[in-house]
């Protein structure tokens, strides 16, 4: 073999390697763009799931609240109902004493310590009410409300305007809870009335009554 023959053949030889070397390097570049492209996909996939995740923590918490308000707000419902068993109770008692001292009032003096007493446990029972946030209905000059008065009496009148409440027969009480007005007693009353209108607002009476006793006792069947 010649010389320049070899020249030749050691060129070509040089040139295969060089030729190699370009090959690999390029399989090179092509796995690790293929690597960052895995690895940008998996990225991606683990941030979507971690979005998921947070929406679902979000929603859970969400959930978690409206339960917690709900136990609370039915926790204060029962809580309120029982006031109610107790204060209706107190009620009764507190009337029953308002009778007492309205007769004590004709009583000799030498009785008056007596009266004095049942007096103070009169004002401490009112106090009570007054603390629980019970108070007395409004009446007379009022317009007739079914919901919060039952007509005792009529009072046949030119000089007031129908339905209007002239006196109270017995008071009335009703209770706040949350912006809510509860009765928890109607007041007993008398209305002016001309004799003409008399029947019909018996009957209107009447009817309203029977709404009430079928509110109730669909609350109850509740």
């Amino acid at each position: 073999m010649t010389n320049k023959e070899k020249h030749e053949e050691c060129q070509k030889k040089i040139e295969e390697i060089l030729n190699l070397s370009r090959e690999e390097k390029i399989n090179e570049e092509i796995l690790l763009k293929q690597s960052l492209e895995e690895k940008n996909k998996f990225i991606e996939e683990l941030e979507t799931k971690n979005k998921d995740l947070y929406r679902q923590l979000l929603s859970l918490k969400a959930d978690f609240e409206n339960f917690r308000k709900r136990v609370e707000k039915e926790k204060q419902q029962k809580f309120f109902l029982g006031k109610i068993f107790v204060v209706e109770k107190v009620i009764s008692l507190y009337e029953m004493f308002s009778q007492a001292i309205k007769s004590f009032d004709n009583i000799k003096t030498d009785q008056k310590q007596v009266v004095d007493g049942v007096k103070m446990i009169y004002s401490e029972l009112e106090s009570f009410l007054k603390k629980e946030g019970i108070t007395k209905i409004d009446c007379v000059g009022k317009k007739f409300n079914p919901l919060h008065h039952e007509i005792l009496e009529f009072e046949d009148s030119n000089d007031v305007e129908d339905n209007v409440i002239v006196s109270v027969l017995m008071e009335g009480y009703k209770i706040e809870n949350g912006g809510e007005e509860i009765i928890l007693k109607p007041a007993k009353v008398k209305v002016a009335k001309k004799v003409s209108n008399i029947e019909e607002t018996q009957k209107q009476e009447s009817a309203s009554n029977n709404i009430k006793e079928k509110i109730n006792q669909d609350e109850k069947d509740e």
